[in-house]
């Protein structure tokens, strides 16, 4: 390797000098001691010549071990040098694979979080589509059956209801069990066993392994098998309805996305079928509102669905805070809610849904801190259906409402259209629309 700099190329002069002067300084002084030793031996000038002679062989020994020193330090010093560029690259190469490394992961994360919402819409999506189309417990509950082993590979479930009397839950539906007869129509108290704890306390309770928690009673002995233990509040605002347990075997086998998913369906199967069996028994009218983000799509394709659930999470906010404490919200479908009116007119229900559109359209939502601005503005189109006078099935009124919904966007979006008369609402003068077709949302 070739030395830079003329300070290296002196140094390696004078190191050569010094050698140079070291090596005749050794050989002068080991010839004078020879030729003092063959003069005479040890006289007092010999003695003291001899002295001098050895001062020189250690002057010259000095000399010649620092011209060694100066002659390496060049090579010693290019070589740490080297040394420490490479330890410095291998630092530097170590920091950018944990950097990738980093970086995998947290595609990884994403992806995985992108997935287990992808599984959550399209579970919601799907039971609110099933579960509207009966109000019947039979059929719901085969509903329900088909959706757990669907999504979830669950085949051991039981719905227990509340009595009237507020302080029994009864099973009123089971699939799954070798015995199922003996498990139908089982009694448990308000407070009793994990399922009566949930219906007294309203909140769901996990039980990861059921041979460690001595408050699982296993059916009152009619189902031995253990594993992991999930109950669940059936809950419609202020009340419980009744509870929902699923069982499956091994310990700790429902993952935080199983727990996230069922409670999303007990919640739906509570909301959708009480405001409608209100409605029917007591021949008052309920409103439903189908609401859906105008161009969603390209809001999630520009600054991603992480973004987006955020936004959707705001906006549903935003639609409680401007509804009734009666009144309820949920999500529908990806970026689709659903609005329950209850004792609400075709009039009151269209004052109520272009309250909401007018203040959404209002609002700003957040974006990611990197974009210009970090907020944009959205609008919603929104269709309005009314039983009695829309529909006489629960099926009959979401659709209507949907269909209702289409026409809004049909016609430019940012407005609202009531069924059937899909009389528009908006910024803009009012127009009829007469053929219900559907399009790109």
């Amino acid at each position: 390797m070739v030395i830079r700099g003329s300070h290296s190329i002196r140094l390696q002069l004078a190191a050569r000098v010094l050698l140079f002067i070291g090596a005749v300084s050794i050989s002068a002084s080991v010839l004078g001691h020879l030729l003092l030793t063959d003069l005479g031996g040890p006289t007092l000038p010999g003695v003291f010549a001899d002295v001098i002679v050895n001062q020189w062989i250690a002057v010259g020994s000095l000399i010649l071990a620092l011209s060694m020193v100066a002659v390496a330090w060049p090579w010693l010093r290019e070589q740490s040098s080297v040394k420490g560029e490479a330890r410095t690259q291998a630092r530097q190469s170590a920091s950018a694979v944990a950097m990738l490394a980093a970086m995998d992961r947290e595609r990884t994360d994403a992806t995985r979080h992108l997935r287990a919402l992808v599984e959550e819409l399209t579970l919601l999506y799907e039971v609110g589509q099933e579960i509207n189309s009966t109000i019947e417990l039979d059929t719901l509950f085969e509903v329900i059956t088909k959706m757990a082993h669907r999504h979830l590979q669950l085949n051991e479930f039981a719905i227990l209801l509340m009595e009237d009397n507020g302080c029994n839950l009864r099973v009123h539906a089971a699939h799954g069990f070798p015995n199922l007869e003996r498990i139908r129509d089982m009694v448990f108290n308000v407070g009793e066993g994990v399922s009566g704890e949930v219906a007294r306390i309203g909140q769901l309770v996990y039980v990861p392994d059921t041979r460690r928690d001595p408050r699982y009673l296993h059916y009152r002995g009619e189902h031995r098998e253990d594993g992991a233990f999930l109950a669940i509040p059936l809950r419609y605002k202020n009340d419980i309805l009744g509870v929902i347990n699923f069982s499956r075997r091994g310990v700790g086998s429902f993952s935080k996305n199983d727990i996230r998913l069922l409670t999303l369906m007990a919640n739906q199967i509570a909301f959708l079928q009480v405001e409608w069996k209100r409605a029917v028994r007591f021949r008052r009218p309920l409103s439903v509102l189908m609401v859906d983000v105008d161009r969603f799509k390209v809001f999630n394709d520009t600054f991603g669905h992480l973004q987006g659930d955020l936004v959707l999470k705001q906006l549903s906010d935003l639609l409680r805070r401007n509804l009734r404490e009666v009144d309820t919200v949920a999500r529908f479908g990806g970026e689709e809610f659903v609005v329950l009116l209850p004792d609400t007119d075709k009039m009151g229900a269209s004052a109520a849904a272009d309250k909401l559109r007018h203040f959404v359209e209002q609002e700003r939502f957040p974006l990611p801190t990197d974009v210009a601005g970090a907020a944009t503005p959205l609008t919603i189109s929104i269709g309005v259906s009314v039983y009695p006078d829309d529909a006489a099935e629960m099926e009959d009124l979401i659709d209507h409402a949907d269909i209702a919904l289409y026409e809004a966007k049909d016609a430019g979006r940012n407005r609202m259209v009531c069924y059937p008369s899909v009389t528009l609402v908006d910024t803009v003068t009012p127009i009829t629309v007469h053929a219900p077709r559907r399009f790109d949302s």
